[in-house]
């Protein structure tokens, strides 16, 4: 009898789901199956095992039915979840869920596809051809995958004919508030340094990196295979002699036999200052190369520091490091993709050709894969557009705490409108944003700060200018990071954004090489982050020791309001980019 059961309950549970597979294969076959409605099955599925995964089948069959309530999970996918839930089996109803999780994410892959099929035959002959010649790329969807409430996340890889496989990504935070310097930490993952080191920043002038990077090399001089170091700089004139003595101790014979012949320093032009070549598949665009993120092996860091002197010592600064295999082989994409795109030789500032190629398409497809499977999620711009991404998840947030560098107006629709209607929406939600106050009163970058400000202080978002103590040289309060607080089923949420990024008007166009990351629902990692930004609060007992001054950019909405400041116009025809950061 208890065989004929069983064989019941598998007749229950599977025959519902076959009857989704056949539909699934019809809309992959078709191209159906809309692309947002695709998203948000996706995170109803995710929300559902993340349920499941705290062994709470009561909150599971609530979601199911608020989804169904709300339209976030189709008529096709309700029958054989609810007939899981039912069994009482959670072993089973995870396996359930995570099948049709699968399909639900080969759909949206071909869902794009057909899109960008559809896009092109909407076009005529010169534009088709045009887009086969220069690609442009599609905004990616936007996911919200759960996460566990620990640094340690659980990654999720779903294929359409099995059960997904979960991979631990170990997640650690770090700040200019640690105890050791950012050097140190930076350097401590150096020296593990066994197989590859792909140093990608804007400015690069730190004579200690140097020689960490010179000794890494040397000292895997008896490693089975060779050692990669690859490095990517920015446009800004600095630097020049610390890459020329990298370069010139790399081609000695104690390092060249030991490297893969893939190693180089490359730099970046704006097109400014030379005629620097379009990126393929953005058309009548110049990029700057604006990313700070290190690959170590199968660890990436990446956050707001430089590889500088100031960075790693003067600096308010913050980054995260993740152990990901999956991660750290996008992120040599995004190196190599940069490099095919967009990179000019520092001899004749001519584009010049480095394999392997990485497409836009290609990489975006990568990132995509990587983001459908895993609970951190990536914008690589220009591929994402990270106004979008960032816009995403703030979005119906109840508790903001931003450290920005920079921030500016860029247009209607931009990070400044969104949070000026997020606490329109909520007068409750609480928004502050911690800013360098040297930045705001410069007259270089002024014209475009002050009036943002100002927007923001009108409309009741708190906004605090933040002076470091002077030294020599001075640092500068040059993070960039977003702590979130949303709820949702009555469970607060805790996430961090995270990258190299500042909310100017070039990154909301997507006009920079950035990059940024989503980390949710991670208590660990979002309480490590929050004393780092609490620790530039008036009255904090651990108030940080680079801070000479905290000030209200202005003492109220009304004092905003009246404030008589420049013109939205630059002034001075001089950018920021002497300075170090």
């Amino acid at each position: 009898m208890s065989l004929i059961l069983r064989l019941f309950f598998v007749l229950i549970l599977f025959t519902p789901l076959f009857d989704v597979a056949r539909t699934m294969q019809s809309e992959r076959q078709s191209g159906e199956a809309p692309q947002e409605d695709l998203t948000q099955y996706m995170h109803s599925l995710n929300h559902l095992l993340a349920m499941l995964e705290q062994n709470n089948m009561e909150k599971a069959k609530e979601a199911v039915k608020q989804a169904k309530q709300e339209s976030k999970l189709p008529n096709m996918y309700v029958p054989p979840i609810e007939n899981a839930l039912t069994t009482g089996d959670i072993a089973s109803a995870k396996k359930i869920i995570a099948k049709i999780r699968g399909l639900v994410a080969a759909s949206l892959g071909v869902s794009q596809q057909s899109e960008s099929k559809s896009a092109k035959r909407t076009r005529g002959s010169q534009e088709e051809q045009k887009q086969q010649d220069d690609p442009t790329p599609s905004e990616p969807p936007l996911k919200r995958p759960i996460t566990n409430s620990t640094s340690t996340i659980t990654t999720t890889t779903p294929t359409p004919a099995q059960v997904p496989t979960i991979e631990r990504l170990t997640v650690a935070a770090h700040s200019s508030e640690d105890r050791q310097s950012i050097e140190q930490n930076i350097f401590n993952l150096f020296d593990q340094a066994k197989n590859r080191v792909i140093l990608v920043s804007d400015q690069l002038t730190a004579q200690t990196i140097s020689n960490r990077l010179i000794n890494i090399v040397k000292k895997n001089k008896d490693a089975k295979t060779p050692f990669t170091l690859q490095i990517l700089v920015g446009d800004n004139g600095s630097g020049w002699q610390i890459e020329k003595q990298i370069n010139e101790a790399l081609h000695t014979p104690a390092c060249k036999s030991i490297l893969s012949g893939r190693n180089q320093i490359h730099r970046t032009y704006m097109a400014d200052t030379y005629d620097a070549p379009l990126i393929l598949g953005l058309e009548n665009r110049r990029y700057k190369m604006h990313n700070k993120f290190i690959v170590i092996d199968d660890k990436v860091l990446l956050g707001s520091p430089n590889a500088t002197y100031n960075a790693y010592h003067n600096n308010v600064e913050s980054f995260v490091v993740i152990e990901s295999e999956a991660l750290a082989n996008l992120y040599k994409s995004y190196y190599d993709y940069m490099l095919s795109e967009a990179t000019v030789t520092e001899e004749n500032h001519q584009k010049q050709a480095h394999a392997p190629q990485v497409s836009i398409n290609a990489l975006e497809t990568q990132m995509n894969n990587f983001n459908i499977r895993s609970n951190v999620q990536v914008c690589l711009a220009p591929v994402c557009n990270i106004k979008n991404f960032i816009k995403e998840k703030i979005k119906d947030a109840i508790e903001i705490k931003m450290n920005a560098f920079l921030i500016s107006k860029a247009e209607e629709g931009d990070i400044i409108n969104t949070l000026i209607s997020l606490k329109q929406k909520n007068a409750r939600a609480s928004i502050l944003i911690n800013i360098d106050s040297v930045m705001y009163e410069s007259q270089n970058t002024g014209w475009f700060m002050q009036p943002a400000i100002k927007d923001l202080v009108n409309h009741n978002i708190r906004v605090r200018k933040i002076t470091l103590q002077q030294g020599t040289p001075q640092g500068s309060f040059h993070d960039k990071l977003i702590l979130i607080k949303h709820v949702r089923d009555g469970h607060e949420i805790k996430s961090v954004i995270i990258g190299s990024a500042g909310l100017t008007t070039d990154v909301q166009k997507n006009q920079n090489y950035e990059n940024m990351i989503f980390i949710e629902n991670d208590d660990r990692i979002y309480t490590t982050l929050e004393q780092h930004v609490n620790s530039f609060t008036p009255g904090n007992s651990k108030i940080s020791n680079k801070v000479s001054q905290i000030e209200e950019a202005y003492a109220s909405p009304a004092a905003a309001a009246k404030d008589n400041i420049r013109s939205s116009q630059k002034v001075g025809g001089v950018w920021w980019g002497g300075k170090i950061y």
